[in-house]
């Protein structure tokens, strides 16, 4: 299902850009004022697809668990809806500062666990819903415009990194399996800070600015709560997402 979202997010995108590009006026070149802006405003949305990185530590130890010990870990990616607001400071000619708040309203994660029992293993889940304020700051540096499609100055490419603060609303909302749901009433931190990194294009029309992007973001926060024993048998749980991006700036 995820290849899906990817296809319709990828074609609805360039579509429109398309469809704009075909209705502008040949050999006019648009925004000409825009590369000497100090700062401008914005709005985007996209997807995001979300998963755990679960780090095993020096306890997870195949052919030799413990009783009551995680033997193995399934999770899964799952799309949630973004929609945000971007702000852009030029710093230099071509390097920017760009901070980009949204919000993540998304479908919920299903993890699956395999727990050594003392009559055999036994099978058991965790559910994490998704309703994430996202905060980053990051800097940008862009191409040159160039031609494209028989338009000139139309296009121009960028990359990004930067740093971000995530606050999980629903983090106490996490649901459990029948063997977790007494012992582990909540098991994830709220708070994750973490760095970004990305790239995108930028195309130039005639009312507006329309950039798609893809972002990868990854956690350095240790998610796991204080006394967790369910993962004691891991050294560090991290919350990690990639996502597609268009941003609509005038």
């Amino acid at each position: 299902m995820q290849h899906l979202y990817w296809r319709q997010i990828i074609f609805s995108c360039f579509l429109f850009c398309f469809a704009s590009i075909s209705n502008a006026q040949r050999n006019e070149i648009h925004q000409q004022d825009h590369d000497y802006e100090t700062y401008w405003f914005g709005m985007n949305y996209g997807y995001a697809f979300s998963f755990n990185d679960y780090v095993r530590g020096g306890n997870f130890k195949p052919g030799n668990p413990t009783i009551g010990q995680v033997t193995s870990i399934y999770y899964n990616t799952n799309p949630s809806f973004q929609l945000g607001l971007s702000g852009t400071l030029r710093l230099k000619n071509k390097l920017l500062l760009r901070t980009n708040p949204m919000v993540f309203i998304g479908a919920k994660n299903i993890d699956k666990f395999t727990i050594l029992k003392v009559n055999g293993e036994e099978q058991d889940y965790v559910v994490t819903p998704s309703t994430i304020l996202h905060l980053p700051i990051s800097l940008k540096l862009e191409s040159d415009r160039y031609n494209f499609m028989n338009q000139p100055n139309l296009l121009r490419h960028y990359i990004f990194s930067g740093i971000k603060y995530d606050y999980d609303f629903s983090s106490g909302a996490v649901t459990y399996g029948s063997s977790l749901s007494s012992a582990s009433p909540n098991i994830f931190k709220s708070g994750n800070f973490g760095y970004e990194l990305g790239l995108g294009m930028s195309f130039f029309l005639k009312y507006a600015t329309i950039s798609p992007e893809v972002k990868f973001s990854y956690g350095i926060t240790d998610m796991r709560k204080p006394g967790t024993n369910f993962f004691s048998s891991l050294d560090k749980l991290h919350a990690n997402f990639i996502s597609f991006t268009i941003h609509l700036e005038n």
